[in-house]
């Protein structure tokens, strides 16, 4: 899209007295300022690029411009930039892009900046070497937004002398003032008619992409997936809610890590399938408003689906092995004697309750009784813990919680913990709370609330109550 230009071609001439000779006419054109935007209408929350552009003739301004301060600039201009930290409707944000090593110094207002150098330009007969500074603002409000004028000033001699001790110095002394033009931009608030589900803030033109590093996992295994988003647009837009996407009930969320990196926005959510029916990590929506289409509107783009394989939870399988042993048994053929029928009946009957007793047994025996040797290193671990040597409270109430249910540590961090504990005999409100208060601490990994004295407190209240049920 061509840039929206405030430039003067009549202001390359300089404010000068009508007696002045042709050589000092001649100089005045040496400069110019622009401020150039993409468009002249813009949306409430769109960030827009202003770049502010002086142009000038390297070869007038080396022989002719005059150092305006003790400290020597690349090129000796001044720009008076009104806007440059502020426009009333707009928000300032950031000047972009930082100039690099071959950056060139200029004034602006009452500082010394260093401009980018561009691309080199042609105009009134002359060949124009360009300095360029952006700035990137936010739109607030609807209705007009004006970009004021900014003043280029330099000061240049006709005549020069030579000096044994200052070198070259100017024996006539004048001034150049020139003015850019001001910019008026329409600014309009978003549409809502067509506005998506999954809209979240984002304004400008954007790519999505998601990966995760993903082998084979078990139920309940939390797994960092990695969501990146590039382009040109505000960055202050939400991150899409994962739990918003249907596909992703069969994954539990656990939290996001939000940040800027190399100028794109990267999400990291941390994730969970909850059963082995999860067969890919589900495409994300990521809607915007595109204002790079020639009639802006709303988009919608989504990350490639990811596979995954899930192996399922050994407990799911057990329990559907108990469950097929527990049935009744086939219907006997009408031939058999019904006396017969009876004592099969009875005999399948209790040998079902024996099987149930044993079984009762030695999972109580299993829950009352836990692994000592490991339960009494967990709750050590937990005695001992000391945050400021970086202990993670999440983890170590993880481990007294595995070495209670005698299971891996990593299978307790799954949203069916409070069942699995009050299937060991734990009451209901102690389940819920231990399950609640792990889900919390793990949250804070990602950005929750980091976990203080009450939490810690917390979890040796229902760690030791969890050791006194089993005792």
């Amino acid at each position: 899209m061509v840039p929206m230009r405030a430039s003067l071609v009549g202001a390359l001439l300089g404010v000068l007295a009508a007696h002045a000779p042709a050589q000092e006419k001649d100089i005045t054109r040496a400069a110019a300022v622009e401020t150039e935007v993409a468009r002249n209408v813009a949306y409430v929350g769109e960030a827009i690029t202003v770049r502010l552009v002086v142009l000038y003739d390297r070869g007038a301004i080396e022989k002719n411009a005059i150092q305006p301060f003790q400290r020597q600039l690349d090129v000796p201009v001044h720009l008076g930039v009104p806007w440059i930290t502020g426009i009333d409707g707009a928000r300032s944000l950031e000047m972009l892009p930082a100039p690099g090593d071959n950056g060139l110094t200029i004034a602006l207002n009452d500082d010394v900046v260093t401009a980018s150098p561009g691309e080199q330009r042609r105009a009134l007969g002359r060949v124009f070497d360009t300095l360029i500074v952006t700035r990137r603002f936010e739109m607030q409000r609807a209705g007009q937004l004006v970009i004021p004028a900014t003043i280029l000033r330099f000061w240049y001699a006709t005549e020069f002398r030579d000096d044994f001790v200052q070198g070259r110095v100017p024996v006539d002394r004048l001034d150049a003032v020139i003015h850019g033009a001001p910019i008026v931009l329409t600014v309009l608030p978003l549409p809502t008619d067509g506005r998506p589900d999954a809209f979240t803030g984002a304004i400008g033109r954007f790519t999505v992409s998601a990966t995760a590093d993903l082998g084979e996992i078990d139920v309940g295994d939390t797994f960092a997936l990695r969501v990146r988003i590039e382009g040109d647009g505000n960055w202050d837009f939400a991150a899409p809610r994962l739990e918003d996407v249907a596909e992703f009930q069969a994954f539990h969320v656990y939290g996001v890590i939000d940040e800027l990196v190399d100028g794109a926005r990267e999400l990291t959510y941390q994730i969970a399938p909850v059963s082995d029916a999860a067969k890919a990590v589900p495409a994300i929506p990521f809607a915007f408003f595109d204002t790079a289409l020639k009639a802006p509107g709303y988009r919608v783009e989504w990350t490639d689906a990811i596979p995954l394989t899930v192996r399922p939870d050994p407990s799911a399988d057990s329990n559907a092995l108990v469950g097929s042993r527990s049935s009744s048994p086939p219907k006997p053929e009408p031939m058999i004697p019904r006396s017969l029928i009876v004592w099969l009946v009875t005999g399948v009957l209790a040998l079902s309750l024996a099987i149930r007793i044993v079984r009762w047994r030695r999972s109580r025996q299993t829950v009352e009784h836990p692994d000592e040797r490991r339960l009494d290193e967990a709750h050590a671990a937990l005695a001992a813990f000391d945050s400021a040597a970086g202990d993670d409270l999440s983890d170590v109430f993880a481990a007294v919680i595995a070495a209670q249910l005698d299971v891996p540590a990593a299978s307790v961090i799954s949203p069916d913990l409070s069942a699995r504990l009050e299937a060991t005999g734990v009451p209901v409100e102690r389940a819920e709370a231990t399950a609640t208060l792990l889900e919390r601490l793990v949250a804070a990994r990602y950005g929750g609330a980091v976990p203080g004295a009450d939490d810690l407190d917390a979890v040796r209240g229902i760690a030791e109550g969890l050791r006194r049920a089993s005792s």
